[in-house]
């Protein structure tokens, strides 16, 4: 393994750590990524404004370019799009302690929903008008509770989550009993 020496901290650090660039001898930067990282958000914090308008700017000039390489992206790698949105989706409502490389791991653990055992669609996730359809995958609470914990939650079709709502494993359970009972 190859280190190297960050000129901002000091500190002998693994290639790893440095950002690839050709422009460099050894083809790293001579900055560590850490050190690279809060120069960068020092840069943002001082010139918060100039930056928001700068970002403002490039994107109405790349609109199409940066669509493009995001589904491109999306499309690579539907799981990680889908764990990453669902996080930031249920920050507004729920705490969460569950991290994203933890969802992540249930994400890739996943192929079919944990009630039904349909097969979950990664990669179309929503149908017409962004809708979610049937099969799409949904995080579900299993209790309900107002957060988001690794024993406290589950991946479930859309169909499966939306006819269990607000009820917990073993409320859903009996009521699927019931019906089934009412209808034997």
């Amino acid at each position: 393994m190859k280190f190297k020496i960050c000129t901002k901290c000091g500190e002998e650090k693994s290639f790893d750590d440095f950002h690839r660039d050709k422009n460099y001898k050894n083809n790293r930067t001579c900055w560590c990524k850490e050190c690279t990282r809060e120069q960068h958000r020092e840069h943002y914090k001082q010139n918060r404004d100039r930056v928001i308008a700068e970002q403002k700017i490039y994107y109405s000039n790349n609109k199409e370019k940066i669509l493009k390489r995001n589904r491109s992206y999306q499309l690579k790698h539907p799981r990680e799009t889908w764990t990453t949105g669902t996080l930031h989706s249920h920050a507004k409502k729920y705490k969460i302690y569950i991290s994203r490389e933890e969802l992540l791991s249930f994400v890739y653990d996943t192929d079919s929903c944990e009630i039904c055992d349909c097969k979950l669609d990664w990669i179309r996730g929503k149908g017409k008008k962004g809708r979610l359809m049937r099969n799409s995958p949904t995080l579900d609470r299993m209790d309900n509770k107002n957060f988001l914990a690794p024993h406290n939650v589950q991946i479930v079709c859309a169909a499966c989550n939306t006819l269990k709502h607000t009820k917990t494993m073993a409320e859903f359970i009996d009521y699927c009993k019931m019906i089934a009972e009412k209808f034997a």
